[in-house]
């Protein structure tokens, strides 16, 4: 099939309703390629970065009781509303990490850098959508026609996704995938979107469409929150700024990081090193947010790499501002 045929035969299996409200975007004729080497890191990352925001999470409650620097601790909380400080202090939230994980890669001519890791990612329905259409077409797609499919079926068998006016854009991908999980999963659950308003039936597994920066305008916060006290209901993910994006990787090779950190990591071979001698030093703050670049060419012990990633990464960051008051938001 020739490019332009491939081009026209994607834009016909576009759903009646598309994916993005009102956006519109380029169709290759072609999925993007990758090396082996690179599917083969790919394959790895999502574990690897499962054990970052579950290290992450530890050490920010360590500092928070004052048993880890307590510099971490007012670092992630810095800017945030006092009531959801306290809220993702609850003993019920401990360990309780994002399900869904995108890390935002920047591909670059050594390797690949993450410039954030973002937990309410739009695009899962149109990644969703992208693979099964280009399977069809005869592509061997990363994850293969089913992958993502698959995927939200199993962190999330059967539930409600509560999207809020501010995330309205991608309801679109979001009923589009509904339809494809009640179809094909269905002895999985049953999957629902939901405005994130205040109900009475929702179901005991929720996934939270919108960002914590808007809870103020989210009708169903309130209702939330108290279900999630009670234990009826289970929200990914979880409401714990502290988690949000690139926020973790500010103290990234800091000392207690070096410290904590590796010798996490280490226990489940994140590192290739046997034996690490994180280097101790004071409690002193990083002065740059980053996160780890490792080529899969250039492995190096975790103290090392720390080093290495303050003196080379090219540095990303995303802020995100919290209304200090329902309808203000600062920039």
């Amino acid at each position: 099939m020739s490019g332009l045929a491939t081009v026209r035969a994607v834009q016909a299996a576009l759903p009646d309703g598309g994916l993005f409200h009102e956006k519109e975007w380029r169709i290759a004729p072609r999925p993007f390629e990758i090396s082996p080497e690179f599917r083969e890191e790919l394959d790895k990352l999502g574990y690897r970065l499962v054990l970052f925001l579950k290290a992450c999470d530890q050490l920010y409650r360590l500092s928070a009781k004052g048993r880890q620097p307590q510099w971490v601790a007012d670092l992630l909380d810095a800017g945030k509303p006092p009531e959801l400080v306290a809220f993702q202090r609850d003993h019920g939230l401990a360990g309780d990490i994002p399900r869904v994980i995108r890390p935002d890669l920047v591909l670059t001519a050594e390797g690949y850098t993450i410039a954030e890791i973002d937990s309410v990612p739009g695009g899962i329905g149109l990644t969703a959508w992208l693979n099964k259409t280009y399977s069809d077409l005869g592509h061997n797609v990363l994850g293969g026609a089913d992958g993502m499919l698959d995927g939200f079926a199993r962190i999330l068998p059967g539930g409600d996704i509560l999207i809020s006016e501010e995330a309205a854009t991608y309801r679109p991908e979001m009923n589009w995938l509904a339809g494809q999980l009640n179809a094909s999963f269905a002895s999985s659950g049953h999957w629902r979107v939901l405005d994130a308003t205040p109900r009475t039936d929702w179901q005991p597994q929720l996934y939270r469409f919108f960002e914590l920066f808007d809870l103020a305008q989210v009708p169903a916060t309130e209702a939330l929150q108290q279900n999630i006290r009670e234990k009826s209901h289970h929200i990914t993910p979880p409401s714990s700024p502290h988690s949000k994006r690139s926020f973790g990787s500010r103290f990234f090779g800091s000392s207690p990081w070096r410290i904590f950190g590796v010798a996490s990591w280490e226990s489940a071979r994140f590192w290739p090193s046997k034996n690490p001698s994180p280097t101790r030093g004071s409690s002193t703050p990083p002065r740059y947010p980053v996160m780890p670049f490792c080529p899969a060419s250039k492995r190096t012990h975790g103290p090392k790499l720390a080093t290495s990633v303050r003196r080379n990464a090219t540095l990303f960051s995303k802020s995100v501002a919290f209304p200090k008051k329902p309808g203000v938001q600062e920039a």
